[in-house]
């Protein structure tokens, strides 16, 4: 009733057998001489340590089971043939050691098949999972401004207030010094109401402590802006002896980064009033202006609106509906 597993001495001769018969007493009679239960395939030159002398028939590697397991097996790929896959590959060895007669069954086939289902079934959960890629046309125009809210940054007062002139140009208003404060109140007040606090330097603050200072460090009301009133950012860096006024006053505060409300311009032609605000953001340390924007006022037909726009009260209305809309380019409501 035992099988005899002949190719053994024939095919891994001089492996030292006799040692197996002597030292397993406890072998399964019923069966094949025990085997094993840490046979490794790699066959990387290491030395036999135990009993299990012999090197492994060609196959993968795995760990293979006593002699009464070995019979277990067979029976169960007899019974399921269902596991047929798991048992070829992972107990290829022990099935070789233990049935070295026995033809294996081709499971390629199956494996394959395998493979392919796995295969499918990943591409349709792909392609269900996967939605619409996001419009970036649809996503709102980001500024640098955007990640100031946090920083430290000064905000200097408002230069200069242009009208328009019939040939197209703008003009310097003489009147502009008186009005233009009535601007920086305005955009201060926005922002701290939009949760801006002792972070920002407006202009009123940073006119206060360089009068303080002995106005050492310049007027900030009358800055030497004349030669940047078209300036783009990028250009080449801010000229002299703008860009030391601006060290200068940076150096009263804790910033980096500085606001030029650079140029009010009012257009009233055509029975309408129009107007913007052009915003220079600046690098103090590199004198360069990093961005620049004309923040637009919203356009009114009123007459009653354009006939009060140079008026203390119309021009704070003008004045307050700008810096909104620059609030809203910072600090979304």
């Amino acid at each position: 009733g035992r099988r005899v597993v002949t190719s053994i001495v024939e095919t891994n001769r001089r492996c030292r057998a006799v040692f197996i018969e002597l030292e397993d007493f406890h072998r399964d009679e019923l069966a094949v001489y025990a085997i094993c239960d840490d046979v490794g395939a790699d066959r990387s030159g290491e030395k036999p340590g135990s009993i299990y002398r012999f090197a492994a028939a060609k196959g993968k590697p795995g760990e293979a089971g006593s002699t009464k397991q070995c019979y277990y097996d067979e029976q169960e790929r007899v019974k399921n043939p269902a596991h047929r896959l798991v048992v070829e590959v992972d107990g290829e060895i022990a099935f070789r050691l233990c049935f070295p007669q026995s033809d294996q069954p081709h499971v390629k086939p199956a494996f394959r098949k395998s493979w392919a289902a796995a295969l499918g079934a990943l591409l349709l959960y792909g392609c269900a999972s996967s939605g619409s890629k996001p419009d970036d046309s649809q996503a709102p125009p980001s500024n640098p401004l955007a990640g100031m809210a946090g920083r430290q940054l000064l905000i200097l007062p408002a230069q200069y207030l242009a009208v328009s002139n019939p040939g197209g140009g703008w003009d310097i208003l003489p009147g502009g010094p008186a009005l233009l404060p009535i601007l920086d109140e305005e955009l201060g007040d926005t922002f701290r109401r939009r949760g801006v606090r002792s972070n920002w330097t407006f202009g009123g603050d940073i006119t206060e402590i360089a009068a303080r200072n002995g106005n050492l460090t310049g007027n900030p009301r009358q800055l030497s802006v004349q030669q940047i009133r078209r300036v783009r950012a990028g250009d080449t860096p801010l000229p002299e002896p703008l860009a030391g006024e601006i060290r200068g006053l940076v150096a009263l505060t804790s910033a980096r980064f500085v606001v030029l409300p650079l140029e009010l311009r009012v257009d009233t032609r055509n029975n309408e009033r129009a107007a913007s605000l052009r915003i220079l953001l600046i690098d103090s340390r590199t004198a360069r202006v990093a961005w620049a924007e004309d923040i637009a006022a919203t356009q009114t037909r009123d007459q009653q609106v354009i006939t009060d726009t140079f008026s203390p009260y119309g021009f704070r209305q003008l004045a307050r509906d700008i810096a909104t809309k620059f609030a809203d380019m910072v600090i979304p409501q």
